[in-house]
C-alpha cells in the first residue's frame, strides 16, 4: 500500500491508531464491490458502446484500433483511436476519474511493466528492466547467500 494511503488507512481500536496495510479499497469486501461495477462498466462498454476486443486488468482497459481509427478527444486536444475516445465519453459521462498519463496512443504500449507490440503481435521488457531483473537474479543465487522467506517471495513477484 502506498506510503501516503497509509494515512487513510489508520483505524482506532482500544484508544490506539493503527494502519490497516491490507485495506486499499477502504475495507475487505470493497474489493469485490470495485470488481463487480467495473465489470458492469466493462459489459456497458462491450454491448452498449459496441467497443469490441477490450482487454481489463485491475483498473487498466486496452484494445487495439486499425491505423488511422481515430478521433479528437476535445479534453486533452489530441486524437486517439475513436474507441479509446468513446470509452473516455463514458468516464466522463458517468463521472469516473481516470489519469491523463495513461491514455497512451503508440506503437508500442507500456502495460503492466511490459512493453506491448501490437502490430508484431509481442510483449517483452525493456533493456532497463532486463538489466534490472537479471542483476536481482545473480544476487539471489550468490554462492552461499542465505535467502528468507521474504527475498523468494520478494524475487518470484520481481519475475512475475
Amino acid at each position: 500500500m502506498a506510503p501516503m494511503w497509509q494515512l487513510k488507512q489508520a483505524v482506532a481500536f482500544e484508544q490506539r491508531k493503527h494502519v490497516d496495510h491490507c485495506n486499499c479499497f477502504g475495507c475487505r469486501g470493497f474489493y469485490y464491490v470495485y470488481l463487480t461495477f467495473i465489470s458492469f462498466i466493462c459489459w456497458i462498454v462491450q454491448f452498449m458502446i459496441e467497443i469490441c476486443h477490450l482487454k481489463c486488468y485491475i483498473n487498466d482497459n486496452c484494445s487495439f484500433a486499425h491505423l488511422g481509427d481515430v478521433k479528437y478527444y476535445p479534453k486533452y486536444k489530441w486524437y486517439f483511436p475513436t474507441d479509446q475516445t468513446k470509452f473516455l465519453e463514458l468516464w466522463n459521462d458517468i463521472g469516473l476519474p481516470y489519469e491523463e498519463r495513461k491514455q497512451i496512443y503508440e506503437l508500442i504500449i507500456p502495460f503492466i511493466s511490459f512493453d506491448v507490440n501490437p502490430n508484431v503481435m509481442m510483449v517483452s521488457i525493456n533493456d532497463r528492466r532486463k538489466d534490472d531483473l537479471i542483476t536481482k537474479v545473480h544476487d539471489f543465487a550468490k554462492a552461499g547467500n542465505q535467502c528468507s522467506l521474504k527475498d523468494y517471495k520478494s524475487l518470484a513477484s520481481h519475475v512475475n
